[in-house]
């Protein structure tokens, strides 16, 4: 959600703000365990996220993504 909402919207909406996402890209040289995201997340899942890290969830509209939380909303 939050790498969706800092994409710059093309429909004429100037006065929108982006929005930031806290801290910094990791390094890929020394990416954190589970979820390389995690420590950037809002609703990272302690035990969860900085431990597991999360497989692909395809969604019937043909997009994907690699979230423990995406996985499940595609369940429920």
């Amino acid at each position: 959600r939050a790498l969706l909402g800092s994409i710059p919207r093309l429909d004429g909406a100037t006065a929108h703000r982006l929005e930031t996402i806290e801290g910094m890209v990791p390094d890929p040289f020394s990416v954190p365990s589970g979820c390389v995201f995690h420590p950037r997340c809002a609703e990272a899942v302690a035990g969860l996220c900085d431990r597991v890290s999360p497989t692909v969830a395809g969604f019937d509209n043909g997009q994907a993504a690699r979230c423990h939380l995406c996985h499940e909303a595609v369940s429920t």
